[in-house]
């Protein structure tokens, strides 16, 4: 045995030699044996400049398709600004005036003061009871990052374009660098400059989503000065805009294109495969890839996490096979311009006939500037006079200006903009629940703006929650009220953070943080459901509803003694926090139930205290008489009957049986 294993040992150093002799006989004389080279494997990205090219061209084929949509949404500012007569042609802008009347931005104004008197107020609602706490803070804590964004300027903003143009577009970022740890940002995206796939309704539906925006050159080339260290300027036609006179175009600037994309990508669940949409990010400029999300290797589950573009569409009237809807310009502004038409028209002719003007021959010789000089007295001339003549004009009839007024109730009409929805008041109607009635009748169009709006708010919501959970590694603290007191509450995604506090808010509750892809891994992942609510910003909605709280006080809903009608009656009404004013009675009237039973319970121990230790303080709490003296015939110191109550029993006479069904009907009364 030991000698083959001998053998064995030789062949293996036969072989050795003879791959080292052929290894010398390549290598110079000399050198020492090295193993050959091994090539290096290249990371190859998965997107390119190549990529981004073709993306770019995919753009402007997106922005060919949507030049009815830009058009439209140029026009609408136009007469938004009472300057659309420069955009006629030369025989419409000749009967109609330099400057629009305000009929149309009335109507617009009002119908965006309705939706800021209506301002939202988000509420977080736990979907399992042991998130309710940290629903209970969000609730709190998300209000105060909305104002952090100037949110109120947003919405405003938002509000205007939807009134306008129908659609208004908001955006929620992840800021790295604001307040220096990163947080998350509010915008209203301008959608003259947002691209989509055509033929969708909705822009989740999109394949890809690209935003451009203009930049300086000198910028560009500082934050990516290996990329872009040769970039130049250019006029770039694919960024559009209201106005090109207000609009400096120069060579210093360039577009540079965030573009969103979605992949979907396979996920085995439970031994099944499913797919899974996964969100990535690039930005390029000319051309050139300055940054993508898929060749990140920190970005595998993509750009943001839920998968969906950070981008929430607020319409007023949808329109087919696209995201986005008309509004309130492209309702109305017929009616507008034939008023102004009718408006010059009607100006004219007073003009005409308060200064009409005149057929004068040649040969009158008259002095025109003197004429036409109102103030000189005296008017020289060198012919006849009478060759001067007046040119007729006929005043135009009334009705003409009933048609005018007929518009203008049209335009009214079909804005919704009645003379009640802005307090004024026709018919003698002069009582104030009356007019406030014909408001409310009149703001029905207002209130279903509300309703849309409050939806794509709760889409918002969801969003800032969902950049919380996946960003907000460093945990945050926020100054809020809670039971009417200043807290300093916490969120973080979760207590693993060495910055954590035990009173923490945990966004990823019991996640783990795992060191080698630098994320929170595991855990729960609560899942909220958004109430929106109205601010009541609107003076009448806070009077109307103190009024209604003083009702319910007159007429007795917090008296817990008249519980029972109460809780009958408010399950029959229907009005705001109608659940936490059922909760409150129902919590009132147990309280004075429990009350009722301990104040019975210490009546009945007042008496054992005071017979056994000569303390009356409990009786005399209760106003009751004390009995410590004898009582009429007994003897002092004899003892006195009582019963599990501490009240004396009634000695009488009565069988041995009556005695005990009285004495079984006062432990059952206990």
């Amino acid at each position: 045995m030991a000698r083959k294993k001998k053998e064995v040992v030789e062949e293996e150093k036969k072989q050795v030699a003879s791959a080292g002799e052929g290894i010398a006989e390549d290598r110079p004389e000399g050198k020492p044996f090295m193993n050959p080279p091994v090539e290096p494997v290249l990371y190859k990205p998965k997107l390119t400049d190549e990529d981004c090219r073709e993306a770019e061209f995919r753009c402007k084929r997106y922005h060919e398709k949507m030049q009815a949509l830009e058009n439209r949404l140029i026009e609408n500012e136009t007469y938004y600004r009472q300057q659309y007569s420069d955009y006629k042609d030369t025989d419409d802008r000749k009967s109609l005036p330099e400057k629009g009347s305000g009929y149309l931005i009335n109507a617009i104004i009002n119908k965006v003061a309705d939706m800021m008197d209506n301002y939202p107020q988000p509420t977080i609602l736990p979907r399992e009871e042991s998130d309710e706490e940290t629903a209970s803070i969000l609730s709190k804590v998300i209000p105060a990052i909305l104002e952090r964004n100037n949110y109120t300027k947003v919405y405003y903003k938002c509000a205007m374009e939807k009134v306008k143009n129908g659609v208004s577009v908001a955006g929620v970022f992840w800021n790295p660098t604001k307040d220096n740890i990163g947080d998350v940002e509010i915008k209203r995206i301008d959608i003259i400059n947002m691209r989509w796939e055509p033929n969708i309704e909705d822009i989740q539906d999109s394949k890809e989503v690209f935003i451009l925006t203009e930049s300086d050159v000198d910028t560009m080339k500082v934050l990516y000065p290996q990329i872009l260290g040769n970039l130049t300027g250019e006029f770039g036609t694919d960024l559009s805009s209201y106005s090109d006179s207000e609009v400096a175009r120069s060579e210093d600037k360039v577009i540079v294109y965030d573009w969103y994309y979605k992949k979907t990508v396979s996920v085995e669940i439970g031994g099944q495969v499913f797919p899974k949409t996964v969100l990535h990010y690039a930005k390029f400029c000319n051309g050139k890839l300055l940054y993508a999300s898929e060749n990140d290797p920190a970005k595998e589950s993509g750009w943001y996490e839920d998968g969906q573009y950070p981008f929430i569409f607020d319409v007023m009237y949808p329109i087919k096979n696209t995201p986005v809807g008309f509004g309130m310009i492209d309702i109305i502004r017929e009616p507008q311009e034939f008023i102004d038409k009718m408006n010059k028209a009607l100006i004219q002719n007073v003009l005409a006939n308060a200064r009409p003007r005149r057929f004068a021959k040649d040969s009158t010789g008259i002095n025109e500037e003197e004429f036409n000089d109102y103030n000189n007295l005296i008017v020289h001339y060198e012919g006849d006079p009478n060759g001067i003549v007046p040119i007729d004009v006929n005043p135009l009839p009334p009705i003409y200006a009933q048609i005018l007024e007929n518009v203008k109730e049209e335009l009214k009409e079909n804005s919704g903009n009645r003379d009640f929805s802005q307090g004024a008041t026709s018919g003698g109607v002069t009582a104030a629940s009356a007019i406030a009635a014909l408001q409310e009748a009149s703001s029905k169009t207002s209130r279903t703006m509300n309703l849309v709006s409050y939806d794509a708010f709760k889409s918002l919501i969801t969003m800032v929650i969902s950049r919380m959970q996946q960003f907000y590694s460093v945990p945050r603290t926020y100054r809020i009220i809670m039971n009417n007191e200043n807290y300093y509450a916490m969120v973080g995604i979760s207590k693993d953070s060495p910055m954590a506090s035990d009173s923490m808010a945990e966004l990823l509750p019991d996640s783990v943080f795992d060191q080698s892809i630098g994320k929170y891994m595991g855990g729960h992942k609560p899942i909220y459901d958004i109430s929106v609510g109205a601010e009541k910003a609107s003076p009448y909605s806070r009077v109307a509803q103190n009024e209604f709280a003083k009702e319910l006080f007159q007429l007795g809903v917090f008296n817990p003694q008249l519980a029972d009608q109460t809780l009958g009656m408010l399950k029959m009404m229907d009005f705001d926090q109608k659940e936490e004013i059922i909760q409150m009675v129902s919590q009132n009237q147990t309280l004075l139930q429990e009350n009722m039973k301990m104040k019975q319970l210490l009546q009945g121990l007042g008496g054992i205290v005071a017979e056994t230790t000569g303390d009356t303080r409990i009786m005399q709490m209760f106003g009751m008489p004390e009995e410590t003296q004898a009582m009429p015939g007994r003897a002092s110191g004899q003892s006195i009957a009582v019963n599990q109550l501490g009240e004396a029993r009634k000695e009488n006479t009565t069988s041995q049986a009556e005695k005990a069904r009285i004495e079984a009907r006062e432990r059952a009364g206990v």
